[in-house]
């Protein structure tokens, strides 16, 4: 049986790449920080707030024609 979140992976990743066509003139990417301290976790995750934090602004930080429509784990891209 597949997951709901399995499932919402799936489709945020299908999403990304059909808005990267879409925009080819924007860098459209989606990444997963891994797992971060926060409150919605009671603070049992591996990685600090700003720790989970410095892979998505690196990603928002990206120069013009940068890569686009893909999915990254922490810091590594990963095929879909």
């Amino acid at each position: 049986m597949v997951s709901g979140v399995t499932m919402a992976k799936a489709g945020i990743n299908a999403y990304t790449r059909m808005l990267a066509k879409k925009f080819p003139h924007f860098c459209i990417n989606c990444i997963c920080p891994g797992s971060v301290k926060t409150d919605i976790n009671h603070n049992n995750g591996l990685l600090s707030i700003d720790e989970g934090a410095e892979n998505p602004v690196r990603l928002a930080l990206l120069p013009d024609h940068g890569p686009s429509g893909l999915f990254f784990s922490i810091d590594q891209v990963i095929p879909f």
